[in-house]
């Protein structure tokens, strides 16, 4: 056979697959395989066989039709056969539902433990070196007049306005540098200033530790080296600022 006729034969076969036969037409044969005008056309027509039903077939496609039907169902058989022996499998042991659980097992269970782990009480105050307060994170504080953030307030050896006014403008300039403070963090924070500044020198501290771009607070007579910025935070960023940022990066 020519890679025509081959093509056209292929076809007509695929034909057959899906629909289960083919007209006894040669016009619409042709046209289905591709064959109008042909004169191979009747040569593959001629491989074809008429059935009763008034249709054409290849009887060895129909043999493989068969053949495969056959086969799924006699796989459908085996499953269904497979599932009802494991379901049959053993012996019924009662009412597969059984009874309701009148009472829930959790509460019985939870109630005691939750007697046994009462919350413990809050630790007493303790005083820190060199006037340092213990901080607190209570509603009541912030109120206070020296209230910072969070509900803390400052030690008591650094309540005065100066020093309220430069810790509440450090806070805003980390804040504007991305490395704002969480409570933990400013609780350490102003502890630490406590033991290391006094009211009158914690002022020019954090004006002295901005101005050079310091990433803590420093004495002005024991100056540091700007600390190495960090990698900004891009997913926090705008498409744009993503960009920007990546670029100024880059020009470094």
């Amino acid at each position: 056979m020519s890679a025509e006729e081959v093509g056209g034969y292929v076809r007509l076969l695929c034909h057959q697959w899906s629909k289960g036969g083919l007209p006894n037409d040669e016009e619409r044969l042709g046209r289905m395989a591709g064959l109008i005008g042909s004169p191979c056309l009747r040569y593959v027509i001629a491989k074809l066989t008429l059935c009763e039903d008034g249709l054409l077939r290849h009887p060895r496609l129909e043999r493989i039709r068969a053949e495969n039907e056959a086969w799924r169902q006699k796989q459908a058989d085996a499953g269904a056969k497979g599932a009802e022996s494991r379901w049959k499998k053993g012996k019924p042991i009662g009412d597969p539902n059984g009874d309701p659980i009148g009472k829930p097992v959790a509460t019985p269970l939870a109630t005691p433990m939750a007697n046994e782990w009462l919350p413990s009480p809050s630790p007493s105050p303790k005083e820190k070196a060199q006037g340092a307060s213990t901080l607190s994170l209570s509603i009541e504080d912030q109120a206070h007049p020296f209230h910072v953030a969070f509900g803390l307030v400052l030690p008591e050896s650094l309540q005065t306005l100066p020093c309220l006014e430069a810790v509440k403008t450090w806070i805003q300039h980390k804040q504007e540098h991305r490395h704002g403070y969480k409570p933990t963090g400013l609780r350490a924070t102003l502890t630490k200033w406590a033991n290391e500044f006094t009211s009158a020198t914690l002022p020019a501290a954090i004006e002295h530790s901005m101005a050079c771009n310091y990433a803590g607070v420093f004495h002005p007579n024991q100056p540091q080296k700007p600390s190495r910025k960090s990698k900004p935070d891009l997913s926090a960023m705008s498409e744009e600022e993503r960009v920007k940022a990546i670029m100024k990066e880059a020009m470094q």
